[in-house]
């Protein structure tokens, strides 16, 4: 149950899951030297198997935005979650259903041909050609238990069928062509210049809770929204969710997932150009310009999104038979520019050191998670991307201390540490009171700026609130995605490593390791809550992500390793 406000009550989606897989893969490669030429050649097949149970709600979800205690001619200040369900009237809800495991299967093919030739003793030049095959993608379940939802049809229909004969919902896209170029050119005895572009395909790992197996007839997936102008005719929770009860799945009012039957495969265009030099024999430094360009990336719309207004939700849809459709879309886009600097002081007396500071900016148009706010304005989501971080600065060295170096029980310890300073990530600024009556997720309307001098910086006021307001009814909010970025990152990590030889041979050894994350314990914050209308809007409530392991709290380990 996610009341806006609050935490989130009950157990989360995707459980339970069953899940078993295994993956069988073949190679050879050959290697073929002839004159100034290096070629190789290969070919590989993986032949993948995927036996799942699980729904993205099989438990159900309910969703209370306070609709019901807003003011709908001025909705700023008004409306409250948990005066909503104290009601007991969810804004939606859904549910999932099974019916056994689905058994996925896929083949994929690769095969590439590459030439490594040395022109001079200054200049290497290297190209190559990569194809990749997936037929059958995204996935063939043993028993074609797969629906797909046509929308030039406006229905859904059963793989094999006349109207869809394809075991997978997809066609085969067979231009999958990965070209390699790359050059290094010697300029004078101590300095490289080196420059290379690539395409990359990606079999992209979609979530099969998201495609034509969790489909009627042979799973149900069912929701409702209810009219914010209609409180007498809304669901209630003690209604539960509006499941059928003779068995099957019917497809009217089910919530449909859907892939493009012209799925095109994810691919990244890469280049870069850089120097480096080297100046004297422990010291190198470089220069690089890096930059990529992805095309057909994964997008996850609900096209069955209904047009903001007044009156019943279905009659706003564009197939007003179905709830929400999400589709996995190739309509994605992205841009990368970095500029990358490094030095690099190889290990000598005992001491190596490396410092590396990046510059970049990532762009693009939304991704597989998060919906668009206005299905029908695509260009409207074009902004910061969620992993853009404009500055990263590391200092890491490994030191050899030389202290009691003859000793052999108080000497020959080794430490390492790693100083990172990272700039913050882009954050969207939404709008906690939903105005659009069932549409979808709202951004807030943007006044102002938005963000705060550093020195006017806290806690409890991260970014400037008042410079956001909610959206009038029925209106999308005009804030972009990103604008705001959140708090950088400091942290330093260090290790201290010592060896002891129970003979001269070294044949038995035992190190002992010492290892501290975030040695000072600085506090790694995390964005603020910024949904306006929010009472914690603004506000920084969190710090670190433990499930991931990054920005933690300080942690210290020991370890003991035997070497025989």
């Amino acid at each position: 149950i996610n009341i806006t406000a609050l935490t989130v009550l009950g157990d989360t989606g995707f459980r339970p899951a069953l899940i078993a897989s295994e993956n069988w893969q073949y190679s050879d490669n050959l290697s073929w030297y002839r004159g100034g030429h290096t070629f190789k050649f290969g070919f590989e097949a993986v032949r993948r198997r995927y036996n799942l149970l699980q729904s993205t709600a099989a438990h159900g979800i309910y969703d209370v935005t306070g609709i019901y205690t807003q003011n709908i001619i001025a909705a700023a200040r008004t409306g409250l979650g948990a005066a909503d369900a104290l009601l007991g009237v969810p804004s939606s809800g859904n549910i999932n259903a099974l019916a056994g495991v689905r058994g996925f299967r896929r083949t994929e093919f690769v095969w590439f041909v590459q030439d490594s030739w040395k022109l001079s003793q200054a200049l290497t030049l290297t190209w190559g050609l990569r194809y990749e095959l997936f037929p059958g993608f995204p996935w063939v379940e043993v028993y074609d238990r797969q629906a797909n939802f046509l929308p030039h049809l406006g229905d859904i229909f059963v793989v094999g069928s006349p109207e869809l004969p394809e075991r997978s919902a997809t066609r085969t896209e067979r231009n999958n062509f990965g070209p390699r170029l790359g050059l290094a050119y010697k300029l004078g005895a101590s300095t490289v210049l080196r420059a290379a572009y690539g395409i990359f395909y990606s079999g992209e790992s979609v979530p099969e809770t998201n495609l034509p197996g969790v489909n009627p007839p042979f799973t149900g997936s069912v929701g409702f929204v209810n009219n914010q102008a209609d409180f007498a005719g809304a669901r209630r929770f003690n209604q539960g969710f509006p499941l059928s009860t003779t068995g099957s799945f019917p497809a009217t009012g089910a919530q449909l997932f859907t892939i493009e039957r012209d799925f095109a495969l994810p691919y990244t265009q890469q280049w870069n150009a850089g120097l480096q030099r080297q100046l004297n024999t422990s010291l190198v430094l470089s220069a690089n310009y890096v930059g990529a360009k992805g095309t057909s990336l994964v997008l996850g719309p609900n096209i069955n999104q209904p047009r903001p207004g007044p009156g019943a939700v279905a009659a706003r849809r564009p197939w007003p038979r179905f709830n929400n459709i999400a589709e996995i879309a190739t309509a994605g886009s992205s841009t990368y520019h970095s500029l990358q600097v490094s030095g690099e002081r190889r290990m000598q007396r005992g001491l190596s050191l490396l410092v590396s500071y990046t510059w970049s900016h990532a762009i693009d148009n939304g991704g597989f998670i998060g919906n668009r706010q206005d299905l029908l304005n695509l260009a409207a989501e074009k902004a910061n991307a969620d992993i853009d971080l404009r500055h990263r600065l590391a200092v890491s060295y490994t030191w050899e201390l030389p202290f009691f170096t003859r000793n052999r029980v108080l000497g020959g310890w080794r430490t390492n540490g790693i100083a990172s300073f990272y700039g913050g990530l882009p954050f969207t600024v939404s709008s906690a009171i939903n105005t659009l009556n069932g549409s979808g997720n709202q951004r807030a309307d943007r006044r102002g700026q938005g963000s705060l001098p550093r020195d006017q910086r806290t806690l409890n006021r991260y970014f400037d609130i008042a410079a956001f307001a909610v959206p009038g009814q029925f209106l999308f909010g005009n804030a972009a995605r990103n604008i705001v970025t959140g708090p950088g990152t400091v942290q330093f990590d260090q290790s201290f490593f010592k060896s002891f030889a129970f003979d001269q041979e070294r044949r038995y050894t035992m190190e002992f390791r010492a290892e501290l994350f975030n040695i000072f314990n600085t506090p790694q914050f995390n964005n603020p809550a910024s949904g306006i209308g929010n009472p914690t809007a603004g506000q920084i409530t969190t710090a670190g992500s433990k499930p991931t392991f990054q920005r933690t709290s300080r942690q210290v380990q020991f370890a003991l390793k035997f070497y025989f």
